[in-house]
């Protein structure tokens, strides 16, 4: 019974750990992103249903998964960032809306304290994946600008996103309960083998 109940904690632990999450935007409404998709804190960033657009843009050619991509609002800075705790960001696809050779400048922050800066260029025709790999942020910006207008009928900065992936960093708690787990397990494996054995 001992050993089951320790399997059982290692396993919510590990799910805790857990895999990468991507966010497709999918069925949100077309409105500024809320604060509570996906565990996030989106600013400036709005969700819309590209089917729905009546105009060609680097929005319909920026879809990776479904129909939703999401967008910086009025070429402003976006920011995604959790409202306790850390995340790592691995990486997102990135289309221009109007622009061809859109700059990007995507800068990860720690505690206020900015520790990682790319700049990307993307193209409106066609979504360009990005592997960021940012470790341990609370926050992550997207400043864009320049480029030269694609033959679209809107013009401005704004870029798209889909697929972005990241994972929350647990807790050192949660890895300390983790650690404990393991030894525990070990420990009374040991045991075990010990009685078998005499």
């Amino acid at each position: 019974m001992k050993k089951i109940i320790l399997a059982v904690f290692l396993l919510v632990c590990c799910a805790r750990a857990g895999h990468a999450t991507v966010l497709t935007f999918e069925g949100l409404p077309a409105q500024q992103i809320a604060t509570e998709y996906g565990g996030l804190v989106w600013n400036n960033m709005v969700a819309v249903n590209t089917t729905s657009l009546s105009f060609p843009s680097g929005l319909n050619k920026g879809r990776v998964s479904g129909d939703y991509v999401a967008f910086n609002y009025r070429s402003l800075e976006a920011s995604v960032s959790m409202a306790e705790g850390a995340f790592d960001f691995y990486g997102v696809f990135l289309t221009a809306v109007w622009n061809n050779n859109l700059s990007i400048d995507v800068q990860g922050w720690r505690n206020g304290s900015r520790v990682y800066d790319t700049v990307v260029t993307v193209g409106a025709d066609a979504p360009s994946y990005f592997d960021f790999n940012y470790q341990d942020i609370d926050a992550v910006t997207f400043k864009s600008y320049g480029g030269v207008r694609a033959n679209y009928i809107g013009s401005g900065t704004q870029f798209a996103m889909d697929n972005f992936a990241f994972k929350p960093v647990p807790e050192p708690g949660t890895m300390a309960l983790l650690g404990l787990g393991v030894a525990c397990l070990a420990v009374y494996g040991k045991r075990r083998t010990y009685r078998t054995e005499v």
